[in-house]
């Protein structure tokens, strides 16, 4: 059975108060509209159209050029939305998915299973209801005496009878195409000129057209309008993520305060501490240690590493090795296997060989460090020239030792098995089996406490 998706994204209002299309605000991570397609992707269907609005242009860069999109100059309603894929629909025949694009919640099964549903019976159409306590806000079902579908009604043309009921349009829809582009031109126009595609159920009932429904978890269709929604969808999505990962065998120690993007990767046996996030294709090895209270994102982490109190950007840390508490990482940093970077260090464009140490209070900027190199506490490594002078890096040979309080300034090269004494300052070549030092000489003013008021 052919089949194809039209997802319903140009709808705005005010709510939100951004500049934002509300479809490209993100919930967990990603857009809203994304998790719709990737719903639909994950069902199996490939061919999908988006009616997009008068913000346009990041929802269609978002997306890509594998999905089609129409254009909604003036929101008229959703039947009137359907109407621009009159195009897309021409000369097709089996299933046409319609749904809107800020239900993010919406699963992938449940696609498949309406989808199912719709093959294996005579359908004009099934729609995807459910049994609600509270159902303000929803189009309501109404069925003939022997329980047939026969119209859904919008809340704010019920009357009181209708609005008692409670069981309510989910707004996800599959119909048969060919019978839709029938009967999508048939639909009067309401107040204000709005068209709803809801009208077609009751035409296609009139025609004596089998139209049905399919019961469905009511937080599937769950709308984002709001702030509020956008915070509620956000956790609900991100729950799924760890309930999913956890089952993978990975301790979350508090899911209320963890929040993982579900392009992560993470082995079995990692332990994550409280208030940690992950983003953004992060790969995470086993019986690794993260958090609490770090960020990860575009970042590799190797097996039996422990990353504390740490933010880390575009890095790659080997196997075993401790990160932190208070680092920052960033900008393509890349730390080889045994590494151990202490507290309150920041390390930028560098790459540092296994086996280094680098102590506490420390910053390193587009340097190279060798294999095994020690970096003691209060040092500096900078390339002064900032990020476009990347000839003019710091190099530090294997099995060197830079002294506490001491200060690299590119360019320069320590050789392999070269020292930098405590509080030196270097700015020229330290050759292989060396020491630097360059301190000057001290010198004590006697008496100069009792003098101190004259100066």
């Amino acid at each position: 059975m052919e089949q194809c998706a039209i997802v319903l994204a140009a709808w705005e209002d005010n709510q939100m108060c951004s500049a934002e299309a509300k479809v490209m605000l993100e919930v967990a991570g990603k857009p809203i509209v994304t998790w719709v397609k990737k719903a639909l992707d994950q069902a199996g269907i490939i061919d999908q159209m988006y009616i997009v609005g008068h913000r346009q242009e990041k929802v269609r860069a978002e997306l890509g050029e594998t999905v089609a999109f129409a254009l909604q100059e003036v929101p008229l309603g959703t039947g009137h939305a359907v109407n621009q894929a009159e195009m897309f629909l021409y000369e097709r025949t089996g299933a046409t998915i319609v749904m809107a694009g800020d239900t993010p919640l919406i699963r992938p099964e449940t696609i498949t299973r309406l989808l199912e549903s719709f093959s294996t019976g005579n359908w004009g159409a099934l729609v995807m209801t459910a049994e609600v306590e509270n159902p303000v806000g929803y189009g309501r079902i109404l069925r003939d005496k022997t329980g047939r579908l026969i119209a859904i009604v919008e809340e704010d043309e019920a009357d009181a009878k209708t609005r008692a009921i409670t069981e309510v349009n989910g707004g996800i829809y599959c119909f048969d195409t060919e019978l839709l582009n029938q009967t999508i031109v048939q639909i009067e126009e309401h107040a204000a000129g709005r068209i709803p595609l809801t009208d077609v159920i009751e035409i296609m009932s009139q025609m004596g057209v089998a139209v049905g429904t399919l019961e469905i978890d009511p937080q599937e269709f769950f709308k984002v309008n709001n702030r509020q929604d956008l915070a509620l969808a956000s956790q609900i999505l991100n729950r799924r993520i760890l309930d999913c990962i956890m089952a993978g065998g990975v301790s979350i120690l508090d899911p209320d305060t963890t929040w993982i993007d579900d392009d992560v990767t993470i082995g079995r046996d990692t332990v994550i501490l409280p208030g940690t996030t992950i983003r953004n294709s992060c790969v995470i090895g086993q019986r690794c240690q993260i958090g609490p209270a770090s960020t990860l994102d575009f970042t590799f982490v190797g097996d039996d590493s422990t990353v504390s109190r740490t933010e880390s950007s575009q890095a790659s840390i080997d196997k075993n090795c401790q990160i932190g508490p208070w680092v920052r990482l960033q900008q393509g940093v890349e730390i080889g296997e045994n590494g151990v970077i202490d507290s309150f260090v920041e390390i930028t464009d560098s790459r540092l060989g296994a086996n280094c140490q680098v102590h506490s209070q420390v910053v390193i900027s587009q340097a190279t460090l060798g294999k095994g190199v020690t970096v003691d506490s209060q040092v500096t490594l900078v390339n002064a020239g900032g990020r476009e002078r990347k000839q003019e890096e710091i190099f530090v040979g294997n099995h060197s030792f830079i002294g506490s309080q001491s200060c690299l300034m590119a360019p320069v090269r320590l050789d392999k098995n070269s020292y930098v004494a405590a509080g030196t300052t270097v700015t020229r070549n330290v050759p292989r089996n060396a020491l630097a030092i360059g301190r000057t000489e001290l010198e004590i003013k006697e008496n100069w406490a009792l003098h101190r008021s004259d100066i």
